[in-house]
């Protein structure tokens, strides 16, 4: 569950990134769910996807975090699980 939530994320930024024309150097993730006892069952509590973006300028940083978020709320496997999902970004410049 957790990786797919992960790569989701991923493709849905690739796919934003592309349809707006934004060259970014390199894109890698990590994410770690938290399980929980609730009601007698246990369930994905929350699912916290940590992707780290490289780009080409201090100014692209604020492009690839507007493109996380919309990638956040436009990923369909995220949108379909209960779970709370939380993005920790980190994004830095080469230059």
């Amino acid at each position: 569950m957790v990786a797919a939530v992960n790569a989701c994320l991923m493709t849905t930024f690739s796919y934003y990134a592309e349809k707006r024309g934004f060259k970014f150097v390199s894109y890698e993730s990590s994410a770690e769910g938290i399980i929980e006892l609730v009601e007698m069952k246990y369930l994905f509590s929350r699912i916290t996807i940590k992707p780290k973006v490289k780009v080409e300028s201090k100014g692209d940083i604020g492009v690839a975090e507007n493109l996380l978020e919309i990638s956040k709320e436009g990923c369909f496997v995220s949108n379909s699980v209960k779970s709370e999902v939380l993005l920790e970004p980190e994004i830095e410049s080469i230059s």
